[in-house]
C-alpha cells in the first residue's frame, strides 16, 4: 500500500513538472506569434510616412486610420470618419470618391490631391477590404494582399 502511494506521488510530480515545462516552452512561443502578429500593423504607418517623405502617394483603399492620420489637415476624427466610409460604402474608385465623407470638401481634397491614390479594386482583390487595414496591409501595395 506505502509503495502504491508513493508511486502516486512521484507520477503526480512528474505531470506537474511535465506541466510546468510545457508551460515554460509554450509561453515564449505564444508571446514570439503574438508579436509577429501584431508587427504588420504597427509597421504600416512607419510605412506610409517614409512613402509621404518620399513623395509616394498612399492608397485610400488600403491605409489605415494612422497613416492618414500622417497627411496634413487630417486628425483622429476624419480619419477614422475615411476608414468608417470605406468598410460602409465600400472601396473608393476614384479620388473625387473622398467628398462622400463628411469633413471633405474641395479644398481639402485638393490639398490630398498629391498625397493619395485610389488602386481601384481588381475582381479577387481585397483592395477597400475591412480586414487589410487591421492585418498591417501594405498601404504602398499596388493590388490585393500587399502586406
Amino acid at each position: 500500500m506505502e509503495d502504491d502511494s508513493s508511486r502516486i506521488r512521484a507520477l503526480a510530480a512528474l505531470v506537474a513538472i511535465m506541466a510546468v515545462v510545457g508551460l515554460a516552452h509554450a509561453r515564449p512561443h505564444s508571446e514570439q506569434e503574438r508579436a509577429s502578429a501584431r508587427a504588420p500593423a504597427e509597421r504600416q504607418p512607419a510605412l506610409a510616412a517614409r512613402a509621404l517623405r518620399e513623395g509616394q502617394p498612399l492608397d485610400l483603399n488600403r491605409a489605415d486610420q494612422p497613416s492618414l492620420e500622417l497627411l496634413p489637415g487630417i486628425g483622429p476624427a476624419l480619419a477614422q470618419r475615411i476608414v468608417r466610409s470605406r468598410r460602409r460604402d465600400g472601396p473608393f474608385r476614384q479620388l473625387d470618391d473622398l467628398r462622400r465623407v463628411r469633413g471633405i470638401g474641395m479644398r481639402r481634397l485638393e490639398a490630398l490631391r498629391g498625397l493619395l491614390r485610389v488602386v481601384p479594386p481588381s475582381v479577387g482583390s481585397d483592395a477597400g477590404c475591412p480586414n487589410c487595414e487591421d492585418a498591417g496591409q501594405d498601404p504602398l501595395a499596388p493590388e490585393g494582399h500587399g502586406g
